[in-house]
């Protein structure tokens, strides 16, 4: 969910994400296309890039970011030899942000989450932590 919120006088603006989980399945033909699609990036035209906002320009409203997810996940598999086979699952788990963006003060972040890497274990035929609690 996604909601945002504006003061009557447009000085604060405060976003709240909620993403319940993300999951991205990688494999080595997703990664060849990746490494293609990003080796020869477009650079902005010159009408562009000074189109920009001014560095003189002040902005002076303050911004309130808060993102949650339950899990983040990315899911590797080697589809070169067997048809999608699963390798490992690397997750960040409980993910809290909240950010405070204050242009007059101080830039306050805080981030909280759980790192979890399972691979896929074939002699078991099941998920194993990498490391367990």
């Amino acid at each position: 969910s996604l909601s945002l919120q504006i003061s009557d006088s447009f000085d604060t603006a405060n976003i709240d994400v909620d993403l319940e989980s993300l999951s991205v399945w990688l494999s080595h033909q997703n990664m060849a296309f990746l490494k293609a699609a990003l080796a020869s990036p477009t650079p902005l035209s010159t009408n562009e890039a000074s189109s920009s906002v001014s560095k003189d320009s002040q902005f002076t409203a303050s911004l309130n970011l808060a993102f949650k997810s339950k899990k983040l996940a990315a899911l590797f598999s080697d589809d070169r030899f067997q048809r999608d086979s699963p390798i490992a699952e690397i997750a960040i788990c409980d993910l809290t942000t909240r950010c405070s963006i204050d242009p007059l003060n101080m830039t306050q972040v805080f981030i909280n989450f759980k790192v979890v890497l399972d691979f896929y274990n074939y002699d078991k035929v099941a998920w194993e932590p990498v490391v367990e609690e």
